[in-house]
């Protein structure tokens, strides 16, 4: 695996920068939305925030990444990842939980790159709470994070998304009494006579009492957050700060930091590198929040503290409606699409609609136990949970069954897909150990202290070795034949060089916020790049000379990219993200029409010529017609998988899946392709049309 990625690597590493194609090297558009269609040059030059360089060996261009080797939790990682071709906006993702019935969001009004810990502010939104925080009825968002001390001195720390850690007080003289602590007294015992341990083995965590009195929450990934003090609800004098989340620190000790007012209510986020955010508040909703660039997005309620609107900086809106229970009956979102959602009596969600009326998802509830969905083509999918609400059974709309069983500790043990088993096993922090698939076959990974993988044994026997320094950044990967790929890293966990088994040495540098501005190869060819504040890439030279330059606008929306030689596209947008139209520096036009749901339906091209998309309920395409009037149609199975693409009579494409939903063969005229997928998922071998087993593949896929 390590020789064959570098080699791939080493070798399109000055090809792959150099691609710059023409502004409209292609005439046809599969989706207007994905700017990487739009504007096909310059691309491999810019690394957005957070993208990897495709390298599982090369650390990522994001500063908050780790370069360390991602190991899934779970073989259902991949399940449902395939190779199928798609245009539109592809189909609608239910957002009813199948466990509670509730209605669900997660939205991300800012994702700010740092050094070491990105600044990532969300907010979730479930129908069945009744929790009242500074976005009002139902909302939580990321940085709501806090203790809370309950009975027999038990904390539970919030962390803000809705998940929660609890911990058991155990007293360290439990004959001990005092008339009070922490000037309180209720509390009958010095809660720093004591040790606090995880109240269950889904908590890996540790929480301990500092000699100020705040508490430290350290996870199993060494990411450790700071609380001043705990909440104590029934304390009248309390500072109302207490419990709240003073500073996450990582294990290179990088920091993020909180401020908050009089009120107890969060006023500043510090980043890494100092950059902050600001929020204003109103009767204790949070009004207005200004990022790094002075950009500022604004928040507005109903008078019975209901979020009712989101203006964005570039003025673009989000609207909610609610019911007396501050259940959101309605969305609308920047695009102008319009979701109602309506709820049975006892408050779980019974169906979807979208802005033109039609249903396109109804819920039924045969027990405590239980969801069938039906989506709009009537095909129905049966979720199955059990008295812990995990889940246990899901039937889809072929009748494909899935089962799953779980260890003490909540992690999945067993997976059945179709009478086949994959058994998995955890070590007492929940870190994955052995995967075996239905033939017998096991992989196995073992750990070091900070819980980062140090071996990894594929299916087929073959090991490979990882080493770190103290903090955990990755220093060295060893694959079977004992060739070895080194990293050296900075003070703040950046990597700063990599050298490969034959000695090819590459190196990096970095900008005061973390964002690689340079990278250079072997034979001293340089790539540097130029980021704004918010850590969006604004220009790209190669050895000095520049490549490339782009500008933002206040939505975060390339507005106009120019390339090597000058050659410009300039971006133009309606309501939201939605691309109206491009043009290149000879005025040709691209020009993007969209129907009430957002979704395009008519693209046109800089010679005139049109091309029309139609689409079902769901979203999901059904044909494309062509300027010249030829018409593709999608057929698709109840699960919505692509099974044929055809033109008038003509067969152009045929797909088959297996029982996960992955790709099992594809027929074009050009032969056949089968694929075959290991127990995790990903691509194990595949046979070519007219080709025997590929095994290049077999090797490049290996793991």
């Amino acid at each position: 695996m390590l020789r064959s990625v570098l080699k791939k690597w080493t070798a399109s590493f000055l090809a792959g920068i150099l691609l710059l194609g023409s502004v409209f090297g292609s005439s046809s558009v599969a989706r207007a939305s994905n700017l990487g269609d739009v504007v096909p040059f310059i691309d491999p030059l810019f690394f957005p925030p957070g993208q990897e360089t495709g390298n599982a060996l090369l650390p990522p261009t994001s500063p908050s990444g780790s370069g360390n080797p991602r190991i899934p939790e779970s073989p259902l990682a991949r399940v449902g990842q395939n190779s199928v071709p798609e245009a539109g906006p592809g189909r609608i993702q239910d957002t009813v939980n199948p466990v509670e019935g509730q209605l669900t969001f997660l939205e991300t009004d800012l994702n700010l790159d740092s050094m070491g810990i990105p600044l990532l502010f969300t907010r979730t939104y479930e129908s069945g709470s009744n929790q009242l925080t500074p976005f009002g009825y139902g909302w939580d968002f990321s940085y709501n994070r806090y203790i809370q001390l309950y009975a027999e001195f038990t904390m539970t720390e919030y962390a803000g998304n809705g998940s929660s850690r609890n911990f058991t007080f155990q007293k360290e003289d439990p004959n001990l009494t005092v008339s009070s602590f922490d000037n309180d007294p209720i509390i009958y015992y010095p809660l720093d006579r004591g040790t606090y341990l995880p109240s269950d083995g889904s908590n890996t965590s540790s929480l301990v009492r500092q000699a100020d009195g705040s508490y430290v929450v350290t996870d199993k990934n060494g990411m450790t957050y700071t609380y001043q003090l705990y909440k104590a609800p029934w304390r009248t004098n309390a500072n109302p700060a207490d419990g709240k989340i003073r500073k996450i620190r990582d294990r290179n000790g990088n920091e993020m930091n909180f401020t908050y007012d009089g009120q107890g209510r969060l006023a500043q986020i510090t980043d890494t590198v100092g950059r902050t955010v600001e929020f204003t508040y109103e009767n204790d909703l949070i009004t207005s929040m200004k990022d790094p660039l002075g950009r500022v997005f604004h928040y507005q309620y109903d008078s019975n503290k209901n979020l009712t609107r989101i203006t964005k900086p570039d003025s673009s809106t989000v609207d909610y409606q609610y019911d007396g229970n501050h259940r959101i009956i309605q969305k609308k979102d920047e695009q102008g699409a319009v979701f109602t959602y309506e709820y049975h009596p006892d408050g779980k969600v019974s169906a979807v609609k979208n802005g033109l009326g039609q249903v396109v998802f109804s819920y039924q509830y045969p027990s405590d136990r239980q969801m069938i969905r039906t989506d709009a083509n009537g095909f129905t999918r049966t979720f199955t949970q059990n008295g812990q609400k995990q889940m246990v059974e899901i039937v889809d709309e072929l009748g494909r069954t899935m089962s799953f069983e779980y260890d003490s500790n909540g992690n999945q043990s067993k997976v059945k897909a179709n009478g086949r088993e994959t058994v998995l096993t955890y070590d007492s922090k929940n870190n994955l150990l052995s995967v075996t698939d239905p033939t017998g076959r096991t992989r196995t990974i073992t750990y070091n202290d900070l819980n980062l993988p140090v071996t990894e044994t594929d299916f087929a026997g073959i090991t490979t070795e990882y080493s770190y320094d103290s903090k955990g950044n990755l220093l060295s990967i060893k694959n079977a034949l004992g060739e070895t790929t080194t990293f050296t890293v900075n003070e703040r966990g950046q990597h700063t060089s990599m050298t490969d088994p034959k000695g090819n040495r590459y190196s990096f540098s970095y900008d005061a916020y973390g964002h690689r501005t340079e990278t250079m190869d072997p034979q001293g060819n340089r790539v540097q790049a130029e980021y704004d504040i918010l850590g969006r890439a604004v220009a790209v030279h190669m050895n000095g000379e520049r490549k490339s330059s782009r500008i933002y606008d206040a939505g975060n929306r390339l507005v106009s990219q120019t390339g090597p030689t000058g050659e410009t596209i300039r971006l133009q947008y309606g309501t939201g993200d939605q691309l109206l139209a491009a043009i290149n520096q000879n005025g040709d036009k691209a020009l993007y029409e969209y129907d009430s749901l957002g979704r395009l339906v008519t693209k046109t091209d800089p010679r005139g010529h049109k091309t029309h998309y139609a689409y079902d309920a769901l979203n999901q395409v059904v044909s494309v017609t062509e300027p010249s009037g030829a018409v593709v149609t999608y057929n698709r199975n109840g699960a919505g998988e692509l099974t044929e693409v055809r033109m008038g009579d003509k067969l152009l494409a045929s797909y088959e899946y297996d029982a996960d939903g992955r790709v099992s063969k594809t027929v074009t005229p050009a032969g056949t392709t089968v694929n075959e997928w290991d127990a995790l998922g990903r691509l194990k071998s595949q046979t070519p049309p007219d080709r025997k087993n590929d095994a290049s593949l077999n090797s490049r896929h290996r793991f």
